[in-house]
């Protein structure tokens, strides 16, 4: 997993949680580029937005580990 990024597996989708805000719009912009603006949700309830992803693209991404 990037370091700075908490990822959670479930149900073949990852939610993304990013502690290092820096990461967060290359990571996006990465996301956006494999699987467009509709392949990513994002949850504002929280503290901080994160964002929910097809697990096969967070890995192409390069967000989880092998």
């Amino acid at each position: 997993m990037a370091h700075g990024v908490i990822v959670t597996v479930e149900d073949g989708f990852a939610e993304l949680d990013f502690t290092d805000p820096r990461l967060r719009a290359t990571s996006l912009g990465v996301l956006l580029e494999i699987g467009g603006p509709e392949s990513i949700d994002v949850d504002t309830g929280g503290t901080r937005r994160t964002y929910r992803v097809p697990e096969g693209n967070a890995r192409e991404a390069g967000l989880l580990d092998e």
